[in-house]
């Protein structure tokens, strides 16, 4: 038993320090956390705290990242177990994703097309996008030239047709219905169930719906 346990200790130290071993092959650039948040008030992220997922290849997946989506400069940063903070050259890369056993934002993947990233909402079929910019307002009860810097995000959806190919899309019933393949069927779910074409998770849930 005594023997056994250390062997099962000895397969997790290995397995551990060859995954440890594998993420170093990542590349990236060295950045300082402070140089992007002190750009603006808010947050850049997606995600604030660095989460565990995994990041795929055409020949392999890496699993085990902690990684955050900075939706500024459009790009995913790791934490590296030194501490150091790179941002992840995405050459080749196909799709990430953050763990998917935590609920809400924790499911979250990423998949890459024609260069842009979206957030997967349905799997070929719905798709989400941010984009992120900085915008300056005029301070109240403050001299005018002063003004303050914050980040604001724009969420835009995607919905695919027979082809794969993306259209943007408002939430909005006269703009999804129309896309929707089996309209009635789907109309009736939607009164039966309460659901709103304005909201995000109701749409999923319509669209999800309608693919079956």
């Amino acid at each position: 038993m005594k023997f056994l346990l250390i062997l099962l200790t000895s397969f997790t130290f290995f397995r551990a320090s060859a995954q440890i071993s594998n993420l170093q092959t990542l590349q990236g650039q060295i950045i300082k956390e402070n140089d992007i948040k002190d750009l603006a008030d808010g947050s850049p992220y997606l995600i604030d705290e660095f989460t565990e997922g995994y990041i795929r290849y055409p020949e392999k997946t890496f699993e085990g990242v902690f990684m955050r989506y900075n939706l500024y400069n459009e790009a995913f940063e790791m934490e590296r177990e030194t501490g150091e903070i790179i941002e992840l050259r995405m050459d080749n890369v196909l799709k990430l994703g953050f763990d998917r056993k935590r609920p809400g934002v924790f499911g979250v993947e990423m998949l890459s097309i024609d260069n842009n990233w979206y957030q997967e909402l349905i799997p070929k079929r719905l798709y989400k996008s941010f984009k992120t910019s900085i915008v300056e307002d005029a301070q109240p009860g403050y001299n005018t030239a002063e003004r303050r810097k914050r980040f604001v995000t724009q969420v835009q959806y995607f919905i695919t047709d027979s082809n794969l190919i993306l259209s943007e899309i408002t939430l909005k019933k006269k703009e999804i219905l129309p896309l929707l393949k089996n309209k009635a069927k789907t109309e009736k779910y939607v009164k039966n169930n309460r659901l709103k074409f304005t909201k995000e998770e109701d749409v999923v849930k319509i669209i999800a719906f309608d693919n079956n």
